[in-house]
């Protein structure tokens, strides 16, 4: 979605097909690679519902899944970046070249998506925290369109790639922070509930 604001901004605001053929190039393996961690969650989402009353359980596999998430998404990232400039010679020809900071920038933005922000999202699905979770995508959407405004005017296709990043780095914080919030939540509750157990036992 966000990529799709970038694109209708772009047009808007700099309205030449040249603009929104190079940010067309820059956006379109960034975005396509969203597909990786929405299969590993896939996969995985499952044993999240199964386990969304074990505190000790989620925190565990949700620390193990963004550790790894940080070594695979991040060797992944960092690989495509250094080659950004073969690949958009080899995949578009030279004249795209203006494409290759955007492309950079996006795949930065990809590895705090793929990261955090993904992850994240699905793991509060599966705690059925869903009200925090569409708080996030409205505001995001909100700022998106706020800061292209912005960044657009000044910096072009460049811009539109800062803003996405921005996002996915805004919205992945705010995801983590809230997350780890419920994961606490929850173990209180269930301290206490073997707390009020106990006390009863011994009643």
């Amino acid at each position: 979605l966000l990529i799709y604001i970038d694109t209708f901004m772009i047009g808007l605001l700099i309205a030449t097909p040249e603009s929104i053929a190079l940010y067309k190039v820059a956006s379109t393996i960034p975005a396509a690679l969203a597909f990786l961690p929405n299969c590993v969650m896939i996969y995985v989402i499952p044993y999240f519902v199964l386990h969304n009353k074990d505190p000790k359980w989620l925190k565990d596999k949700y620390s193990k899944l963004i550790k790894y998430g940080i070594l695979g998404y991040g060797l992944f990232s960092l690989a495509l970046i250094l080659g950004s400039k073969f690949i958009i010679n080899t995949l578009y020809t030279p004249e795209y070249a203006e494409a290759i900071l955007p492309f950079i920038i996006l795949m930065i933005g990809f590895f705090f998506s793929a990261t955090f922000k993904i992850p994240t999202n699905n793991i509060l699905f599966a705690m059925r925290k869903m009200r925090f979770k569409l708080i996030i995508t409205i505001s995001s959407g909100i700022l998106n369109i706020i800061l292209n405004v912005s960044f657009i005017n000044y910096l072009g296709i460049t811009g539109a790639a800062i803003t996405t990043t921005l996002i996915n780095i805004f919205s992945s914080i705010l995801g983590v922070w809230y997350t780890n919030k419920v994961l606490k939540k929850i173990k209180i509750q269930e301290k206490e509930i073997v707390s009020d157990d106990k006390n009863e036992e011994r009643i």
